[in-house]
């Protein structure tokens, strides 16, 4: 039996409607691509190809990327406005992680 088929399950989904399944589903994935962007930001910043970064950043959380990120650009002597506008990015999207975190327990506490 698929556990889709259960009755408690079934009597979830629907109380939880379409619309916001719908919700999550685009949350999750325009999350899965700020997730990628920032790890190419990662791979612009340390210059390496691509399967270095993975190597390097293999099992890294997204706070872990930022913090090498902006330590990478202090030890290489990046132009101060380029630290602030990048820094000012990782910060906007710390703030979006954290909305979308809260947005989707939300939305999973009321399955």
């Amino acid at each position: 039996m698929s556990n889709l088929a259960d009755p408690w399950i079934v009597a979830k989904l629907q109380a939880f409607g379409p619309e916001r399944l719908h919700a999550l589903g685009v949350i999750a994935l325009f999350w899965n691509r700020c997730e990628y962007s920032l790890f190419t930001l990662f791979q612009e910043i340390i210059g390496l190809p691509i399967e270095e970064c993975w190597a390097l950043g293999h099992n890294l959380g997204d706070v872990a990327i930022c913090e090498r990120i902006r330590t990478i650009m202090t030890l290489r002597g990046f132009h101060e406005e380029t630290i602030a506008q990048v820094s000012n990015a990782l910060d906007y999207y710390k703030v979006c992680n954290q909305n979308r975190n809260a947005v989707s327990d939300g939305l999973l506490d009321m399955i």
